[in-house]
């Protein structure tokens, strides 16, 4: 650790006597126990430095100053950053303490660039020569005259007017604003009360003279009376006001016509309309006031507007019946039950069977019931099919059965057929055991077909055996009904 020396040298007058020598130098050779030299110690003999903040809360670090804070502590600081509110300075990290003004209220107004002085009181650090205060703007201060504020000096700008006399008129006097050194004047109001109508007041006169008011006469099937008096102008007779598209347009009420038109005897109807219970009829608007022969005014619907429930159309209706001006194309249906089976022997050869027909000019074709075509073969050889022909010879191929020589029973049966001659398809039904029936040959699943084949003539159900030999057999059969329409 450093200690103090102190420098001697021999004094020869004095018997082993010393004299204290005190060398000369420079402040900035000179260092305190801290490592501050004295020349930066005087620089800075009453503190200055530039500040940080965080919001209101500034901070200022002093190069060679106290490290305690002690009353009368001095300090200058070159603000950073405007304060928003009460403000406090941590000296040399030696805790935030507030600044106060003179009179101890809270230092609010700190302005970024400015330099203050502070001095601690031993509790808090006080604004020294802090100036004028206070939030007056030029407008507020006489024209001419300067104010200290918190902004700084502010020149006044409110002007200065003289007073005088003021006589009052029918409009409003304004005084412009500003200082009146002298007195202002209102003149006085004289008011004749005899001739101000009663309820009336001027300048605190009221009037006398009796006053009928505005009046109101609302118009009635008799004639009325005007009362004597003054009236001032603003009497009314009420207006008549009625709807005129409720009243009928050969009508005339207070000079206005009716618009409601009176019509005929026998009126169109504008639409109709079904919702599936009732039938709507839209009328036009107007009065029905004018009877027909029956009696009655008669509304007219056209026999499309009565076809309004879009079931009324040709198809539902009868072949050659007439209804609500439509002719209808439903055609009967036709047929009858069929019950065939052909079960051809070895040695029947080259042969055909008609199992069922439908005659021409039919638009659907059905047959429900039990199709069925089966093969039973003993080392032998069959060889059938089942077609649909038409009047021409075409053939669609709908199921054929060749077996060559092994032991073999084949069935298929289907529950149904259907025939649509609009959209030239023909589909089958099958059971859920037996499903190829109708989708081998020449007709698709889903009915469609690309041979030839006449659908505007008859169409029959062939068996057509090509072979059967040995011990075998074929068997084509139709159990049940046959329709057409």
């Amino acid at each position: 650790m450093a200690k103090n020396v102190l420098i001697k040298k021999p004094n020869p007058a004095a018997s082993k006597g010393y004299d204290e020598i005190h060398p000369i130098t420079k402040a900035g050779n000179v260092y305190t126990s801290r490592g501050i030299s004295l020349e930066e110690m005087t620089a800075n003999r009453d503190g200055y430095g530039p500040t940080k903040n965080d919001g209101n809360a500034y901070s200022v670090t002093i190069v060679g100053g106290a490290t305690a804070l002690v009353e009368g502590l001095r300090v200058m600081v070159k603000i950073n950053a405007n304060s928003t509110g009460a403000a406090t300075l941590n000296y040399n990290g030696l805790g935030a303490k507030a600044i106060k003004k003179a009179n101890t209220s809270n230092v609010t107004n700190l302005k970024a660039g400015s330099v203050y002085t502070l001095v601690y009181n031993g509790s808090v650090f006080m604004l020294q020569g802090e100036g004028g205060e206070g939030d007056a703007v030029s407008g507020d201060i006489r024209a001419g005259k300067t104010a200290e504020t918190d902004i700084g000096p502010v020149i006044g700008s409110l002007p200065v007017r003289t007073g005088g006399a003021v006589t009052p008129g029918a409009s409003a006097i304004v005084k412009a604003a500003g200082i009146y050194d002298e007195q202002i004047t209102i003149a006085a109001v004289s008011v004749p009360a005899d001739k101000l109508l009663t309820g009336s007041t001027v300048a605190g006169t009221p009037g006398t003279m009796p006053n009928r008011g505005a009046v109101t006469i609302t118009p009635s099937a008799l004639a009325q009376t005007i009362l004597l008096g003054y009236h001032n102008g603003l009497g009314v007779v009420a207006a008549v006001t009625f709807n005129p598209a409720k009243v009928l347009n050969d009508t005339t009420i207070a000079g206005t016509k009716g618009t409601v038109p009176i019509l005929g005897t026998h009126t169109s109807s504008i639409n109709t309309a079904w919702d599936g219970n009732n039938l709507y009829v839209r009328i036009p608007n107007g009065a029905y006031v004018n009877p027909s022969t029956t009696g009655y005014p008669e509304i007219i619907v056209s026999p499309a507007q009565a076809r309004a429930d879009t079931n009324i159309q040709a198809g539902n209706i009868r072949n050659g019946v007439w209804m609500y001006g439509l002719q209808g194309n439903l055609k009967p249906w036709f047929g009858g039950l069929i019950s065939v089976n052909f079960a051809t022997q070895a040695g029947a050869n080259g042969i055909t069977e008609e199992m069922f027909r439908f005659p021409a000019g039919f638009t659907y074709a059905t047959f429900a019931g039990s199709l069925l075509f089966g093969t039973s073969n003993n080392n032998s050889y069959q060889d059938h099919s089942l077609v649909l022909q038409d009047n021409q010879g075409n053939q669609l191929l709908i199921l054929r059965h060749v077996i060559n020589g092994s032991y073999m029973n084949l069935t298929h049966l289907a529950t149904g057929m259907v025939i649509d001659k609009g959209s030239r398809r023909i589909t089958f039904y099958n059971t859920i055991y037996m499903t190829d029936f109708g989708s081998t040959g020449d007709i698709a699943a889903d009915g469609s077909f690309t041979k030839p084949f006449n659908l505007d003539g008859p169409v029959a159900m062939i068996h057509v055996v090509v072979a059967s030999l040995g011990g075998g057999y074929s068997t084509a059969s139709a159990r049940g009904a046959a329709t057409w329409n």
